[in-house]
């Protein structure tokens, strides 16, 4: 089921971005998109979180082998991209899963960070319907 260990990374950078566009993210068509050069980011978007209020959210997408765990200082390089583009939020999907001090970076300083590892990442794409379709699959019955 870990298909998306096998995508380039810019196809995966798209799967992120498409998982949050249907999640109700409008994604911005500038801000990184550009898969050299992005500025640190893989995406960026805005939600309403309330009648008066939208938020800028900022996407980080990583394929990692899932023997190693997205370590802090890759949650703080996101965070300082976050700064550039004033992004109230984050969001970091990995492929793999985070570490202790990862988690707790995340949920540190004034910009929280979501995090989304690879099994919550398949959940979603399932929930979603991201580059999900129906198959019709027949059994064997003679067996």
């Amino acid at each position: 089921m870990d298909f998306y260990l096998n995508l380039h990374p810019r196809k995966f950078e798209i799967l992120c971005r498409q998982l949050l566009k249907k999640m109700n993210v409008e994604i911005d068509q500038k801000i990184g998109l550009q898969y050299v050069g992005d500025g640190g980011v893989d995406g960026f978007g805005y939600i309403k979180s309330s009648e008066l209020k939208t938020d800028r959210i900022a996407i980080q997408g990583k394929i990692w082998d899932p023997s190693n765990k997205v370590s802090s200082p890759e949650i703080d390089k996101f965070r300082g991209a976050m700064d550039k583009y004033n992004a109230e939020y984050g969001v970091f999907i990995t492929t793999s899963s985070f570490t202790r001090a990862a988690i707790d970076s995340s949920r540190a300083g004034t910009k929280m960070i979501t995090l989304i590892d690879g099994k919550q990442l398949l959940d979603l794409i399932i929930k979603y319907k991201v580059f999900v379709h129906k198959a019709l699959i027949i059994e064997d019955f003679y067996k």
